[in-house]
């Protein structure tokens, strides 16, 4: 008798739990909609905010200016790119105007730079 007392309750649980997935997904199609219509915007401006980033704050000496420093050297040594749009992007960094790259010597870091072994023969 105490198993039928439980199955309006079972009934209840499982009930919540798919009005929750249900919610969940509503939720998960809300946000890609959202993605897709405010994409544009976002692209619009992350060029110009990223050369800014860069300029000011690329090689600066503080904590949070480390964290960005990190950030751009991990993507470009994982992308073998250098720069947002390409090396003249350090032309215009306090790291560079200021002399901070090696003492002056070098107009990009080092992570532009992509390192070749030259002992490799191709045929």
């Amino acid at each position: 008798m105490s198993v039928y007392n439980m199955l309006p309750s079972l009934t209840d649980c499982f009930l919540q739990y798919f009005m929750f997935l249900f919610l969940m997904l509503i939720a998960e199609v809300a946000v890609a909609i959202v993605t897709l219509v405010y994409r544009e915007q976002f692209l619009v401006g992350l060029q110009t905010r990223l050369n800014h980033q860069l300029n000011e704050k690329y090689g600066r000496n503080s904590v949070d200016n480390q964290l960005f420093t990190e950030s751009v050297d991990l993507a470009q040594y994982k992308f073998n790119c250098c720069g947002i749009s390409g090396d003249s992007d350090y032309n215009a960094t306090k790291w560079r105007l200021d002399g901070q790259g090696s003492n002056g010597s070098r107009n990009v870091p080092l992570t532009c730079c992509t390192l070749a072994n030259l002992d490799v023969r191709t045929i």
